[in-house]
């Protein structure tokens, strides 16, 4: 392998550089070996290759940052600056995933989305980013296919981050922010295709708040734009935010508040336990930086050592704020026995109320600290440039990220890849492998199911996009009239009603809200499969995953069949589709089966399925080729396929559409009013 050349001598000079002046990559490059300025050369031509591969539209500059000085974005530049230290230290996908990480937040995530004053609510920021991070998650997956296997490095790196932070900070990680966390935890169960599944070991209160507001967090990380939406109708971007906003402050923060009083309760009884240790020797926290605990970082108290504090303060030996309680160790309440908690919490309430107050206030300003940071940690690294507000402060979501800015770093841009390009030289080979690593990521074989999501994943984004137009209008609570009780009474009806002869007691003049009715449709998709489709299956394959794509995106319950002499179920109501499963929709036509195509009974062992459904709107879509078929056992007048379809649509209440495929398919127009 050829080694790449550094043109920096080893003072960190360039011979063409004039005068003695140090340029800003040699002063950074400097501070490496050869070796290391490769690889941080190498890593971020990689990252900056990002946007060429995941999406046309995703263009961002890419610089170098200072050594330590961490991820940096610009949004009105749409630029970021690289830690060297990340590029050398920390796998490449954490770098990748980062890159496109800050990109997502970028491009849905609104700099104004919450009002000021409800963003200053202790704990609401790191509940908010932690089903933001899942939403731009899914939208990234969905917009930019190729980014999905970086979906686990980002998901470790962020819960991590932010783990680490509060660990450093408090010594112990609070009751919220583990909730926040673990609700990561399930969205990447439900990415990786596992159903949810709450962890045992998890604190009581913890595992109790997840499995209450666990699917309206789910509900709330779905609401995302389409990539063609963000492209073309931004507008739209604030408002899936706020939708999903509404949800988490409605229905999840109320029950978040309580686990962050929890937190504040634990805080005070921490505070109190560190103020009676007075000045310790060892302010080992001091000077640590960096998303995980560090070596050295203090160790919860003991069981023992607790209880010789409270000993010594009963006996008077030690008093509240007698020394500097900063570097003394901290408090893990919940994992002292319970006669121990107790005794911790009767010392605290034997103390002056002054006393409280002032520990309280004290373990508040820590907590908040932890909880702010750690919410900056999911929401990704903002720029030090991003313009304040009107009011001169800078606006939520979109706030500063990484080391506060010395005056030196405030005027440094960054150094750009055609600078560095200049010291270090990579061979040719080398980053042709980068473009054929980015090649294979997307043109890599996964299966024809999701080979033909990638092929036709404009028409299933188009899809989507009618669809949710279509089902958003169900969503929209409204008021519907025409009830015998509800908490409003329309006076105009009821006076009709009245001069009409209507009895009180039978008025029907009374309106309520309506419960949002966007699981009210089931769908059923009935393939044929029989040997005329041998040369359009594959089209008939891909209209199907097309449509269980769009729906499945929607939440919107469907099963899809198939039907030639048999009938043969590929999904039911319930659960994910299985691509292996429908992959073998293609094989079907070419079996023993496949010489005869029964429409109408197969429609109404459909229709039979359909109608058991309890969602109130029903949809029967048929794909098919050609005129019925059908075997001997199923050729009689009761499966007439014009009688069947005409008892679905009058009889049974259920939307049938029919879909022909390719030429030769009039006969739809003849079976199927809507076609």
């Amino acid at each position: 392998m050829k080694l790449y050349q550094s043109k920096v001598d080893s003072a960190g000079r360039s011979g063409g550089s004039g005068a003695g002046r140090v340029s800003e990559a040699q002063q950074i490059l400097s501070g490496y070996t050869h070796d290391e300025q490769r690889i941080i050369l190498h890593n971020l031509e990689t990252v900056a290759g990002m946007s060429k591969y995941i999406g046309q539209d995703f263009q961002m500059k890419v610089l170098l940052n200072k050594p330590g000085g961490g991820w940096h974005w610009n949004f009105e530049r749409n630029e970021v600056r690289v830690d060297p230290e990340t590029l050398l230290k920390a796998p490449l996908d954490v770098s990748k995933a980062i890159y496109c990480h800050e990109g997502f937040h970028r491009r849905i995530t609104p700099k104004d989305g919450v009002p000021k004053a409800e963003w200053g609510e202790p704990g609401l920021p790191f509940l908010v980013n932690s089903i933001e991070d899942p939403r731009i998650e899914n939208f990234g997956g969905e917009a930019y296919p190729a980014y999905r296997p970086l979906r686990d490095a980002s998901y470790r790196h962020y819960a991590n981050e932010a783990q680490g932070i509060a660990a450093e900070k408090l010594g112990r990680i609070p009751k919220h922010i583990r909730a926040g966390l673990e609700l990561i935890n399930q969205w990447f169960l439900e990415a990786e295709g596992k159903p949810f599944e709450i962890p045992d070991s998890l604190d009581p209160a913890v595992k109790g708040f997840v499995a209450t507001v666990l699917k309206d967090a789910q509900d709330a990380w779905w609401r995302y734009p389409l990539r063609s939406e963000v492209d073309w109708e931004p507008e739209k971007v604030k408002q899936y935010f706020q939708d999903a906003y509404k949800i988490i402050r409605e229905k999840v923060w109320p029950e978040f508040k309580k686990l962050y009083e929890q937190d504040r309760q634990e805080g005070l009884h921490d505070e109190a336990m560190r103020d009676l240790q007075g000045k310790q020797s060892g302010d080992s926290q001091q000077g640590q930086e960096g998303g995980s605990p560090q070596p050295g970082s203090p160790e919860p108290l003991s069981e023992q050592e607790v209880r010789e504090l409270l000993k010594a303060a009963k006996e008077g030996k030690v008093k509240p704020s007698e020394g500097n309680s900063e570097g003394a160790r901290p408090l893990e309440l919940s994992h002292l026995p319970p006669d121990l908690q107790k005794e911790v919490a009767d010392y605290v309430k034997s103390l002056p109320k002054e006393t409280q107050s002032e520990l309280q206030e004290k373990a508040d300003a820590r907590l908040g600290e932890a909880s702010k940071e750690a919410a900056e940690a999911l929401e990704g690294k903002a720029a030090q440039q991003e313009p304040a507000t009107a009011g001169g402060e800078r606006s939520p979501i979109a706030t500063e990220r990484g080391p506060s800015p010395t005056a030196e770093q405030d005027d440094f841009k960054g150094v750009d890849l055609s600078e560095l390009r200049q010291h270090v030289t990579i061979p040719k080979e080398d980053l042709d492998k980068i473009r054929e690593e980015f090649a294979h990521l997307i043109n890599e074989d996964r299966g024809l199911y999701h080979n033909t999501v990638r092929e036709i994943a404009p028409t299933i984004n188009q899809l989507e996009n009618d669809l949710r137009t279509i089902f958003q209008k169900r969503r929209q609570s409204h008021r519907e009239s025409g009830r015998r009780s509800g908490p409003t009474l329309n006076i105009d009806r009821f006076i009709r009603e009245r001069a009409s002869g209507v009895p009180a007691v039978e008025s029907r003049a009374f309106e309520a809200k309506t419960r949002p009715l966007a699981k009210d449709y089931a769908v059923l998709i009935l393939v044929d499969v029989s040997g005329s489709m041998q040369d359009k299956i594959h089209h008939a394959f891909a209209a199907t995953v097309a449509c269980t794509e769009a729906l499945s995106r929607l939440k919107i319950e469907h099963s899809i069949l198939g039907f030639n002499k048999k009938l043969h179920t590929y999904k039911g109501f319930q659960g994910e589709a299985d691509p292996a499963r429908l992959e073998t929709i293609e094989q079907e036509v070419h079996t023993s089966s496949a010489q005869y195509n029964n429409d109408g009974w197969a429609l109404q062992q459909a229709a039979k399925q359909l109608s058991a459904a309890p969602q109130k709107k029903h949809i029967l879509i048929v794909i098919s080729d050609g005129v019925p078929v059908p075997s001997s056992k199923y050729s009689g007048a009761e499966y007439d396929l014009k009688k069947t379809t005409s008892d679905i649509e009058l009889k049974q209440k259920i939307h049938l559409i029919g879909l022909g495929m390719g030429p030769g398919t009039e006969h739809v127009d003849k079976f199927y009013t809507n076609n």
